[in-house]
Parts: C-alpha cells; sequence; structure tokens
C-alpha cells in the first residue's frame, strides 16, 4: 500500500530549520507537562493545607516543581515572617525570577494584598524604573498562596559588608550608594505616590548585578501609604527612628534616619545604634546623640514613653519675687537612685519636672561617643584605617559627618528630607573620570585582586593593617514586625517581642534573611523588559562603565569575583 506524503509542517527538515522554535516550545511543552504529572502523583504529607503547607503554613517547597503551570522551583533563598522566597526559572519569559510565596494563614495573607497594592502604585507610577527600586513582574494566588513574583537580583549590602570581614567599605563607594538610595527614597515621598518604606536596612538593599554598584530597594512588606499609618510597631531595631520608638506620627522621615544609621554601618562595619533590646536600643541612641528634645517627650503617650523615662515631679522650693515657684532639683535627685544618669536627664519645658531614663542595669554598657569619633572623623577613619587614602581625608570625613548627622535629627521636622539630602556638598564630590555618566547606578566595576585585598584591611602579601582586624559577625536586628504580627502582638500587648528570640541567646550571631528578590550570581537577565521579545538583558539597566579612576587619578572601589571563596560566595570588592 502507498503511503501518504508527509505534510509538508510536520518533515524533519522544516521542523528544525524553518520552525526550529516552535519544535522547542513543543519540546518544553511535553517536559513539563510530564514532569508536572510527576509532582502531582507525589504524596503531599505537610500540616496544613491539604498537606501542601509545613507546620507555619509556608508552602512545602520541592525542587524542579512547576509552579503555578509556569514556573520551575529551584531553591528557597530567603525566610521571613511573612513566608519565604524561592528562586526559579520562568519558562514563559525565559529567565530567572524570585517568588515570594506568603503564608497560606488569614492574616498574612491579607497583610500581602498591602503589599501588591503599593507595588502596583509603584510600578504605575511615573518614573519608577529610574528610582532603583525592585520590579513587581507578576502576581497570582496558588495553592491558597499569595505569590509575587520580582526580578532577580543580587547580593544585598550586609553580606557585602560581611565580605569585608566587617571591616567597611569607602566613602567613596558610600557616596554611590547614599545617591541611589535617596533617588528611590525621593521618588517614594511624591505626593503621587507618598509611600514610607518602614525597613531599610542593608538586607534589603540589593545590588543589581555582583560586578556592579548600582542597587535597588527591596522589601514593601512593611511599608505603608502615608495617609494609612495604623501600625506602631515598624522598622528593624538597628534602624528605628526617635518618634517610631515614642509612639509619635511618622512619615518618609524615619526611612532617612535608617539610612543615615545604615551609611554609617557600611562604612565602619558595626551597627551604629546596636542596642540589644528597645530600650538598649534607644540609650545608645542618647549616648551618641545626646538626650532628645522635651517637647518631643511630652508629646509621647505613656505607654510608649514610660519604657524608657520615668517623669518625677520636682520639690517645690519656695516662692521667687513675682510670686512664682522655684524647684528643687538637686533634692529632688538626691532621692533617686545613685546611678541615675543626670547627663541623659531632660527638663520639662514648662521646668516643673524632669525626664529620667531607665538606663538598663547589669549589663556591660557601651562607652558615650560621639559621632565623628565613631565615624573617626580625625583619625581617617574608623581606629585610623583610612589613614593615606585618597577621598578619605579630615574635610572628607567632615563632610560625611555632617550628611549623616541632618539625618539623625531627633525631630522629624528638622531632619532633612530626601530632596535636600541629594543637594549636600558630600554628595556632590565627583566619583566618575571624563566623559562618564552621573546618573546613580551607571557604575560597572572592573579591578584588581590586590586593590580587594586593600579594601579588605590586608596588604598585598595578606597581612591585615594595624587599624583593625577582622570583627566576628555580629548580632543583627530581627527584621521589621509584619503587619499580621502586629494583629496579634498588639492585642496581647506583646510590643516589642522582636528581641525575645536574641535575647534567649545573646551571644549567638543572628542573619535576617532578606524578603525579596535575592539571586544566584550568574542569574542576572530581565525577560520581562521591553528588550525581551530579541534578547535577554542584564537587571541593571545601565551598560555605561566605571571610572577605574576620579578625576584626579584616584582609584575608584569596584566589585570583583572573590577567588579565594566558594561559588556559593557573594563576588565581592569594594
Amino acid at each position: 500500500m502507498e503511503r501518504s506524503p508527509r505534510p509538508f509542517a510536520n518533515r524533519p527538515v522544516i521542523a528544525l530549520s524553518v520552525r526550529l522554535i516552535d519544535s522547542y516550545r513543543e519540546i518544553n511543552r511535553i517536559y513539563y507537562e510530564a514532569r508536572s504529572r510527576r509532582n502531582v502523583d507525589q504524596p503531599r504529607t505537610g500540616t496544613y493545607n491539604d498537606g501542601y503547607d509545613d507546620e507555619n503554613f509556608d508552602y512545602i517547597v520541592r525542587e524542579n516543581e512547576l509552579f503555578a503551570s509556569r514556573y520551575t522551583l529551584r531553591k528557597r533563598i530567603g525566610k521571613g515572617s511573612f513566608g519565604q522566597v524561592v528562586s526559579a526559572y520562568d519558562n514563559e519569559g525565559g529567565c530567572d525570577v524570585a517568588i515570594k510565596i506568603i503564608k497560606s494563614k488569614r492574616p498574612f495573607f491579607t497583610q500581602a494584598q498591602t503589599e501588591k497594592q503599593l507595588l502596583q502604585l509603584v510600578t504605575n507610577s511615573r518614573g519608577s524604573r529610574e528610582a532603583n527600586l525592585v520590579e513587581l513582574f507578576d502576581h497570582f494566588v496558588y495553592r491558597n498562596h499569595q505569590c509575587l513574583v520580582f526580578e532577580m537580583l543580587s547580593y544585598n549590602l550586609y553580606e557585602l559588608l560581611k565580605n569585608t570581614r566587617f571591616l567597611g567599605v569607602s566613602l567613596n563607594l558610600i557616596r554611590k550608594f547614599a545617591r541611589q538610595i535617596l533617588q528611590s527614597l525621593q521618588f517614594l515621598a511624591r505626593p503621587d505616590v507618598d509611600i514610607v518604606h518602614c525597613d531599610l536596612k542593608p538586607e534589603n538593599i540589593l545590588l543589581r548585578h555582583p560586578r556592579r554598584s548600582s542597587l535597588k530597594l527591596i522589601d514593601f512588606g512593611s511599608s505603608c501609604l502615608r495617609t494609612r499609618t495604623m501600625y506602631t510597631y515598624i522598622q528593624s531595631r538597628f534602624y528605628r527612628s526617635p518618634e517610631v520608638f515614642l509612639g509619635l506620627k511618622y512619615d518618609q522621615k524615619i526611612d532617612i534616619w535608617s539610612l543615615g544609621c545604615v551609611l554609617v554601618e557600611m562604612h565602619t562595619g558595626e551597627p551604629l545604634f546596636g542596642g540589644l533590646d528597645q530600650v538598649d536600643q534607644f540609650c545608645r541612641i542618647i549616648d551618641v546623640l545626646g538626650p532628645p528634645p522635651a517637647a518631643m517627650l511630652e508629646r509621647s503617650p505613656p505607654r510608649f514613653l514610660e519604657k524608657f523615662y520615668d517623669k518625677v515631679h520636682l520639690k517645690p522650693l519656695n516662692y521667687d519675687n513675682e510670686g512664682g515657684s522655684l524647684y528643687d532639683l538637686e533634692g529632688t535627685l538626691s532621692e533617686l537612685p545613685a546611678d541615675v544618669d543626670r547627663d541623659a536627664l531632660v527638663h520639662s519645658t514648662d521646668g516643673k519636672s524632669i525626664f529620667v531614663l531607665k538606663r538598663p542595669q547589669g549589663r556591660d554598657q557601651p562607652p558615650k561617643r560621639r559621632l565623628s569619633d565613631i565615624i573617626g572623623v580625625f583619625t581617617q577613619g574608623p581606629n585610623g584605617r583610612r589613614r593615606g587614602e585618597r577621598g578619605h581625608s579630615e574635610a572628607d570625613y567632615v563632610l560625611f559627618a555632617q550628611f549623616v548627622e541632618i539625618m539623625l535629627e531627633y525631630e522629624p521636622e528638622g531632619r532633612v528630607s530626601a530632596r535636600e539630602a541629594s543637594e549636600h556638598a558630600y554628595l556632590s564630590v565627583s566619583t566618575l573620570g571624563p566623559g562618564e555618566g552621573n546618573s546613580p547606578g551607571d557604575s560597572q566595576t572592573s579591578t584588581t585582586t590586590s586593590e580587594a585585598a586593600t579594601e579588605r584591611g590586608e596588604n598585598n602579601d595578606g597581612v591585615h593593617r594595624s587599624g583593625g582586624g577582622a570583627r566576628k559577625p555580629r548580632l543583627r536586628s530581627s527584621s521589621a514586625p509584619s503587619v499580621a504580627g502586629n494583629n496579634s502582638k498588639s492585642n496581647s500587648g506583646a510590643e516589642g517581642s522582636d528581641e525575645t528570640a536574641q535575647e534567649s541567646n545573646p551571644g549567638l550571631p543572628q542573619r535576617h534573611q532578606s524578603d525579596s528578590a535575592f539571586v544566584d550570581t550568574d542569574s542576572t537577565s530581565n525577560c520581562h523588559s521591553p528588550e525581551s521579545a530579541s534578547k535577554q538583558v542584564f537587571v541593571a539597566s545601565s551598560k555605561i562603565p566605571v571610572a577605574s579612576a576620579s578625576k584626579d587619578g584616584a582609584a575608584v572601589e569596584t566589585f570583583i569575583a572573590k577567588t579565594t571563596q566558594s561559588p556559593s560566595s557573594p563576588l565581592v570588592k569594594i
């Protein structure tokens, strides 16, 4: 019997040439459908949600699982109170993504709706792509979990700091970071956006690419609109602003305070205010900046103020010639415990009472230091580590100290705004060479291994300089509480419980996993950009090369692979 001819479109030569792309698509469809059936056939033995969730209502991630009929899950790269972040491959877009899988429990699911709405507001606002904010690609509900799909980014600033052995990065690199973060905060403070981030910290600032200094701000899980600040328990402790501690009204200025803390930490290698709990944190702020204004304490609701201060009424002494009362300060203090910190006393505006700081007892308190001493204004860096380095003169440090000080004003009204901070003289110093752009995030890096060793505090022979040795990983502040957590905590009166885990093991270093986009070093393609119709592109939008030297010939920091580390370690050069 004569066989009928094969349809033209099905001939192998056509399928492997003219219709090659269609053939690959069909192969992928068959493959992923088969793998999906295998995953479905495997029994689910979880505790909740028909076996899909563990005892904490987190989705049980299986490697190579086809998720929502589109994404192939790889591994978990972040975890927090909200849920978890999983790296995945987008089979439709052909690129790597980070999926934030929220817990299936109702309060967390509800909180995620706010985060989703804020991210959509950011995405739909004019100029969002230039604002250095993480990009939301997709959102959906899958097996009772709200899922948010983000672009894949690189390492966070804490990981970068860890790779300097907590010796810190230079003022030049901090200047680049500050410009970009302020650009983000300026965008969020625009009237048509008006978002308060509420959790700015090194873990939530990610590099776009391991060999570039451009970065993005992530994690809007604790964010809110300025006009809808319903929660008082926000911000990670090390970066929490005074108005939040005191239960006062807050706005975008709390993010400015956090940024000031972050910039100092990135240079010194240690948190500026590394308190063990809320009270200790507030005391450390006072030890550096002095006591807060009386008017600020008087506005604080009693349930917040009493955590940090006792209000003591002064004993009347007699009447002056004009019929007014005089008060006996020394007599009043003599009746208080002998260990009262007189330097931290705050006199009320009417002169009739004083606020006495509740300093923790039975602990070794760090010495009181000024901000200029911590930064090393007159020693050319902390412990003199930057002595002799270009860009780290006393004049450079004076500018940096002034820049930070205006971010750390107690009163929000007196604290600088993002726009005002962007115009400060510290940021006007150019770190780019001739012919190079000044746009934040345009920095691409390339440097030598010897320069990397120098930034980590080593000579060419690997010996540490005498300015300071490597530090042990320090105790980290826990993440800003989730909104869902706030509901349950406030009902039980457990505000401040973010410290409990650390207080139970004060000697153990703890790391808070970043709870949004994070990435392996080779995952840098952005399949959702306009250019993806024809090719994959890097997440970092800029391709402008960074200066290898500044205008006066000084070397500028760059990022490079740390060859002595394992492949899973961050690529770093500062």
